[in-house]
């Protein structure tokens, strides 16, 4: 080869290289919180990504900050939000039953022998091998190890992703390509940040609204909310009846797994412990202590030995009130009440 072609090609080389340097240089990181909480109001859980939705480049990246317990999850062939498909959060662990188990009365809960043990979706909890996002694979966070989560876009395109603990909490990126006008990080930070304090907003006037209701209402709402957010409580929290009367408790939220159980404070403090310590759901905790289609329970300092009621885990239904758990109270006294999922979920149930 004689010189002249060598430098030619040495020259072509280094002009194609400095072409494409641009390109990788303007690869821009965008971040995006997940979720968050509002100082003076723990039991307000904001359920929203912030900005709803991003525009990116190709061969950009995002930083989702967690702000919560919450999962980052890209589902493949999911272009909107409306397409997403959500992973069940909890199933079966295999075809292996629960044991038979006694109550505190020495009577054999329901359950044993007839209900698969269940546990976290794996692939839900696990995060993915990859995290470069183009549509044709399942990208997640699992349930995070680290306060961030970074993912880089390859392909243009709309990608909707979700929280696979809360699944209608939902975003999406549009990532253009490198021609493309798209915003700064600045500006979708900005704008994230304005929907958040929106969501601030509606969720305190919600709280506001839900805590008048009065003590001798005898429909308590369970952790009422919207897709943005969740009020992790009951309302009201303390409740009055007469033996003889019912209490509703209806699933007021559109995003959330709560459940309603009583018993002594010590039983209760070690549910909250067990439900999700071992590799499958500590069956007492996450599942309802009366048999499907036996009727309305009736609570009194007996029931199972130790005044033990429990709805099990159970999933709001979105939009609007979900299930309702029906309890009846005909003995006088005093039945603590909590969420097994969220420590601030507590109540009382005065019976005269």
């Amino acid at each position: 080869m004689h010189g002249g072609t060598k430098r030619r090609l040495a020259l072509a080389t280094v002009a194609a290289l400095a072409l494409a340097a641009p390109a990788t240089a303007r690869a821009t990181t965008y971040d995006v919180q997940v979720g968050g909480a509002v100082p003076g109001h723990e039991e307000i859980d904001l359920q929203g990504f912030y900005p709803r939705t991003t525009h990116v480049h190709v061969g950009d990246q995002i930083t989702f900050t967690f702000a919560g317990f919450h999962t980052v999850a890209f589902p493949p062939s999911a272009p909107r939000p409306r397409d997403i498909d959500p992973i069940p959060l909890i199933a079966p662990t295999g075809d292996t039953p629960y044991p038979p188990m006694n109550d505190a009365a020495g009577n054999p809960f329901w359950w044993g022998g007839v209900v698969p043990m269940l546990g976290f979706n794996p692939q839900v909890a696990a995060p993915s091998e990859s995290t470069t996002v183009d549509g044709s694979t399942f990208v997640t966070s699992g349930v995070p190890q680290s306060p961030t989560f970074t993912v880089t876009f390859a392909k243009a395109g709309s990608f909707a992703y979700y929280c696979a603990v809360h699944p209608r909490m939902r975003g999406l990126v549009k990532v253009s390509k490198p021609a493309s006008p798209v915003p700064t990080p600045a500006e979708e930070t900005a704008r994230g940040q304005a929907q958040l304090q929106r969501d601030i907003d509606n969720a305190t006037a919600l709280d506001e609204h839900v805590d008048s209701r009065p003590d001798t209402s005898r429909r308590v709402l369970v952790g009422p909310g919207t897709r943005r957010f969740t009020l992790l409580g009951f309302y009201p929290s303390q409740v009055h009846v007469q033996a003889g009367q019912t209490v509703h408790f209806t699933w007021s939220g559109e995003n959330e797994v709560h459940t309603v159980t009583f018993g002594p404070p010590d039983l209760l403090a070690s549910l909250r412990a067990s439900l999700f310590a071992g590799p499958a759901l500590d069956p007492v905790g996450a599942l309802p202590s009366e048999a499907p289609g036996s009727g309305v329970p009736t609570l009194t300092p007996d029931t199972h030995g130790n005044g033990f009621l429990n709805s099990g885990i159970v999933e709001d239904n979105s939009p609007g009130d979900g299930p309702t758990f029906t309890v009846r109270f005909t003995t006088p006294g005093s039945y603590h009440f909590v969420c097994l999922i969220h420590d601030t979920m507590n109540g009382d149930v005065i019976v005269s």
